[in-house]
């Protein structure tokens, strides 16, 4: 595609948006409220019509519409019912596009309390978004976060916050928080193995210094839970006031 016609679509698709934009302010003196409302028809067909083969450019356009409507929703304290239906837009017309799944991870859940939503779109991320994007680990790092507070599974968030964990230039909180997360779901070993291989790998002091008291709480809990395994073994099955009485109940 040559400049001319290159910069041609540009033009062409940012005034389709603004001037539907504009004609339904006109017609609309006072926007509907209700789910139905947006400020372009954002049902794929109809931006595919008018993106000319332009997607990526279309979901630039629509990403920035979403953020001035965003503010302007906040600021006014008003509803932000359009937000899901703008990112699954932009993210259909441009799969890849690792901004909008990032604000659907922070945003979606605290503005709407679709966890389950929240956690589909992300996935969506997980498979499209390029693991060579510096940002890529904010996906991860979402699933784990909406795991945790959305389906009460610790498991589940540990495996996303470790796996988060594993790309460069990750914040070195990473490694504890999901050996934390193992250690709530009842799997000091796996959250035990997670700070041995960060141990290997880190040389900042407090870094170390926080990966080996997590280390010894672990290893304290594993040690505690043989030693129970291990009562209960030579232990008469009806006898659990012993255990009681030694502190293992």
């Amino acid at each position: 595609m040559s400049k001319t016609v290159h910069r041609f679509s540009i033009v062409v698709c940012v005034l389709c948006v603004c001037g539907f934009g504009v004609l339904n302010s006109r017609l609309e003196p006072s926007p509907k409220r209700s789910e139905d409302y947006h400020l372009v028809d954002l049902s794929l067909p109809y931006l595919s019509l008018i993106s000319l083969g332009n997607e990526s450019l279309m979901a630039d356009c629509l990403w920035l519409d979403l953020l001035f409507r965003l503010g302007e929703s906040i600021k006014n304290e008003s509803g932000t019912w359009y937000l899901t239906a703008y990112v699954d837009a932009i993210t259909t017309l441009s799969p890849s596009f690792e901004g909008a799944y990032e604000l659907a991870g922070t945003l979606v859940p605290k503005l709407t309390g679709d966890f389950q939503y929240t956690h589909e779109v992300l996935q969506k991320g997980e498979i499209h978004v390029s693991k060579g994007n510096p940002r890529y680990w904010y996906i991860l790092f979402y699933l784990g976060i909406n795991a945790y507070f959305g389906q009460d599974d610790a498991f589940l968030a540990a495996r996303y916050i470790d796996a988060a964990s594993k790309f460069p230039d990750t914040p070195t909180f990473l490694p504890v928080f999901a050996a934390s997360l193992y250690t709530l779901s009842d799997n000091e070993f796996a959250g035990l193995a997670v700070v041995e291989r960060y141990l290997k790998e880190f040389d900042d002091p407090y870094v170390l210094h926080r990966l080996r008291e997590k280390q010894r709480s672990l290893q304290n809990k594993i040690d505690v839970n043989r030693h129970r395994e291990f009562m209960r073994l030579i232990v008469n099955p009806n006898g659990s006031g012993f255990l009681e009485a030694i502190g293992f109940e």
